[in-house]
């Protein structure tokens, strides 16, 4: 169990939180100031952070775990919308288009801690203090332009360049080791996120092996990344500019003269 403090809240080190891209170019006194404000909760595997339809009242910053956006539709399939990961903000966009109802469900897949700001904090700071404002706006754009291009891939993307596309940003932005990770969480989590059925996205798969892209139950190799440049990358309008890309890009020129340095040897 987590300590908690004499609020009931539970203990964390904001370490994390204030070297967040949202509190950039603010000063310490300001970044002090701002997270008084805010109060970190934990929730279990499944716990349900919010539901659709339920009241609006608060900003969310995860700080550490994995969060799922879904909705469910009138014939009841659950569809996952996105999936949080630390560093990632929900209901900003929400709050500032002045909606009274959460209009998805957030769930936590895996034990998971969050910083919760209450909904006229978000107002005030960004009223107040306009690198924040800018810094917001900025996440928001960011986040609209994924949904642009998730739009963009489902229309013009096979399954399995969805499914490697998925892939490899996962690898990107959890750090992972190109030359080998654990999924995170379920195939059928991965599945719903990438609007397939189960089924489609088991006989995906194997596909991917002319991709570059090697699965063995959970454990994934990026195992030829100009592969999957070729049947992937070069199918996406915004190649030449995709943060994941460009940073495994970075990591197989890296490796280059360190290959070379062990065959010269």
């Amino acid at each position: 169990m987590p300590n908690k403090n004499s609020d009931g809240q539970d203990e964390y080190d904001p370490g994390f939180v204030r070297k967040d891209s949202l509190f950039d170019g603010l000063s310490e006194e300001e970044k002090n100031n701002f997270l008084e404000s805010g109060k970190v909760l934990s929730f279990r595997r499944g716990q349900t952070v919010f539901r659709q339809g339920e009241p609006l009242h608060s900003f969310y910053m995860i700080c550490s775990g994995i969060v799922q956006l879904s909705r469910v539709t009138p014939n009841g399939r659950e569809v996952t919308l996105d999936i949080l990961i630390e560093g990632d903000m929900a209901c900003a966009k929400e709050i500032f288009e002045m909606r009274d109802t959460h209009m998805v469900t957030a769930s936590a897949v895996k034990p998971t801690k969050i910083m919760i700001f209450p909904k006229r904090w978000l107002f005030e700071t960004a009223q107040k203090n306009s690198v924040f404002a800018i810094n917001l706006l900025a996440a928001i754009s960011r986040r609209a332009q994924m949904v642009e291009l998730d739009a963009e891939h489902q229309a013009t993307m096979s399954a399995p360049q969805l499914a490697a596309c998925f892939l490899m940003h996962l690898c990107n932005n959890h750090g992972f080791d190109p030359h080998g990770f654990d999924l995170p969480f379920s195939k059928s989590l991965i599945a719903s996120r990438l609007g397939m059925e189960l089924e489609t996205l088991s006989r995906t798969f194997p596909v991917l092996e002319k991709y570059g892209i090697s699965i063995k139950g959970k454990r994934v190799v990026l195992r030829d990344l100009d592969a999957a440049d070729k049947h992937v990358c070069d199918n996406c309008s915004v190649r030449e500019s995709c943060r994941a890309r460009l940073s495994l890009q970075r990591k197989k020129d890296d490796e280059k003269p360190l290959q070379s340095k062990t065959h010269s040897d």
